[in-house]
């Protein structure tokens, strides 16, 4: 006996890709209309993609960029140049621009939480859960800033390695807000 899948009106993943490339159009320009790579500013298209399968159901998300070990290079390098320019951005301009940031998570709240699902086949009720969490905590972090800095100058970029379990809270909330705080 084969089970039907069912799928609600709105989130098959054709729908999902479309409101995707809709909402970050640039992110799709390349010339095989694949999803691109944001190095040094630019949307790009280094190394070879690879088809992504979605554990849900095998389903073919796409070419998913791979990038090669000389573009991973070119990205961390220009990473570190444009790191010394953020360091220079005062708290007021960082906070400003992570509110802009939050505000869009906020908008595309159900997109991201589909993409989750689609993507590493996270349940939809807990991909929510990830996008308020990480949207939260962001502006947890936006909110207290001041008082966690005190009179140190805030460093530059922070990042790490998400996990599954909190893919968007742990990886944004390192990339959008601790670039506002200093890490001993």
């Amino acid at each position: 006996m084969t089970s039907k899948k069912i799928v609600k009106p709105g989130t098959s993943w054709l729908e999902v890709l479309e409101r995707a490339q809709h909402a970050v159009l640039a992110a799709w320009e390349g010339p095989n209309k694949s999803l691109l790579n944001l190095i040094g500013g630019q949307w790009r298209e280094p190394g070879r993609p690879r088809m992504l399968l979605s554990p849900i159901d095998g389903t073919p998300l796409g070419p998913y960029p791979m990038i090669d070990l000389d573009a991973a290079k070119e990205a961390v390098s220009l990473s570190a140049a444009e790191a010394g320019e953020w360091g220079k951005t005062g708290i007021a301009e960082r906070k400003r621009r992570v509110a802009a940031c939050v505000a869009q998570l906020r908008h595309h709240r159900e997109l991201l939480a589909l993409l989750l699902v689609w993507e590493i086949g996270k349940p939809y009720v807990q991909a929510l859960t990830s996008v308020d969490r990480c949207i939260g905590g962001v502006e947890w972090y936006t909110e207290n800033i001041d008082g966690m800095l005190g009179d140190r100058k805030p460093l530059g970029l922070i990042s790490n390695v998400a996990s599954w379990n909190y893919p968007m809270s742990v990886l944004v909330r390192s990339c959008s807000c601790r670039c506002c705080v200093v890490t001993l």
